[in-house]
């Protein structure tokens, strides 16, 4: 945290970065769809069984963390630590977080577990996604005092292991088979609902998150 403060520009980009889902999870949506339709090479076996499970496995790493989150005792971020004494980056604004746990990170285990899957149907694709997930996802979040170390490395371990889980040949045919089977049966409905998916994935559900919540308030209203 030593260097915040110090470049205006440095610390603000790095903001940008973390702040714009089109940074984060866009940039992993547009990897993945480009592992979906890549040109195959000659003898090369269709691979999208893997990227089929890696999306079902994200969806469960979301659920995975935000339940260890909640019984899990709470933990201060960064930026909210007594006597860390935290040095805000310029541009920084996270009092939306004040009120949730910081471990284990939400978007370290939803990347790393895509970035697995993608790995195993793409080896190059696959290790861009680790690097990003690292470099452009999770050490911004590491800067501007969202998330300490443990969180992160729980939270990529966390991924990783339902990425791998979801990559074995007993979990992937049966989560994959079906759907691809759906697939090529309905694919106008289907790419609409995967499209659906992937854009809320890129956002991490809030959307989704945010329907809920006007869903149960506007419920508890009512009654």
């Amino acid at each position: 945290n030593r260097f915040a403060q110090r470049s205006h520009v440095f610390d603000t980009s790095v903001v940008f970065l973390q702040g714009h889902d089109l940074m984060k999870g866009g940039v992993f949506m547009a990897l993945l769809w480009w592992v979906w339709f890549r040109k195959l090479k000659p003898g090369e076996a269709d691979k999208r069984e893997y990227l089929v499970s890696a999306l079902l496995m994200g969806i469960v790493a979301v659920g995975v963390a935000r339940g260890l989150a909640y019984v899990l005792p709470f933990r201060e971020r960064p930026f909210t630590a007594a006597g860390f004494h935290f040095i805000e980056p310029f541009g920084t604004d996270n009092s939306q977080l004040d009120t949730w746990s910081s471990f284990p990170s939400d978007h370290a285990v939803l990347f790393f577990a895509l970035a697995t899957g993608i790995f195993f149907a793409s080896r190059p694709a696959g290790i861009f996604g680790f690097l990003y997930a690292t470099f452009g996802i999770c050490l911004p979040r590491l800067y501007l005092g969202i998330h300490w170390p443990t969180d992160i490395i729980a939270g990529t371990a966390i991924g990783v292991a339902l990425g791998w889980l979801g990559a074995r040949e007993e979990v992937r045919r049966l989560i994959s088979r079906p759907a691809l089977a759906w697939i090529d049966r309905e694919p106008a409905w289907c790419y609409a609902g995967l499209f659906l998916l992937t854009y809320q994935m890129a956002t991490l559900f809030n959307d989704s998150r945010d329907a809920v919540h006007f869903v149960l308030h506007t419920l508890k209203s009512i009654l």
